[in-house]
């Protein structure tokens, strides 16, 4: 009996991981010479990480793209928790994450809001697949 219960946990396991998708609003293809204010900067997330919306990518390789956002206003720091990558044969999925650090230098970060970027590695090339913004769920195109 046990055994048993143990294989159907098994095959729904599977059947559950089979059904991820990619969800979300389609992003736009950064401009022509869009550039971030800042591409990278070092932090230890010390709260809760929220979820924000991507505001345009870039192909940077066959397997690679970067992705622009809007980082909130200070005074508080934040920095990059994650991105969760969905990807399959027509789209590629992105959820990302900030989660609020505590800043070296002392200081307050910028009054406004300003453009990131971060890479994203991807299993398979990006052409011809649509890029979705997972925090933008039941938008459409998703």
């Amino acid at each position: 009996m046990r055994s048993r219960m143990l294989a159907l946990l098994a095959i729904l396991a599977l059947v559950a991981a089979g059904c991820v998708v990619p969800q979300g609003a389609p992003v736009e293809e950064c401009a022509p010479g869009w550039e971030p204010d800042v591409a990278e900067a070092p932090g230890t997330i010390t709260g809760p990480a929220q979820t924000i919306p991507i505001s345009c990518y870039r192909v940077d390789a066959e397997r690679r793209i970067e992705i622009g956002f809007a980082m909130p206003p200070g005074p508080e720091c934040y920095a990059v928790d994650l991105v969760d990558v969905i990807e399959d044969a027509e789209a590629v999925s992105l959820e990302l994450r900030i989660g609020p650090i505590r800043n070296p230098l002392g200081g307050a970060c910028p009054d406004e809001e300003f453009v990131w970027s971060v890479p994203v590695e991807l299993n398979r090339p990006i052409e011809g697949r649509r890029v979705l913004d997972a925090s933008r769920l039941g938008a459409e195109g998703g």
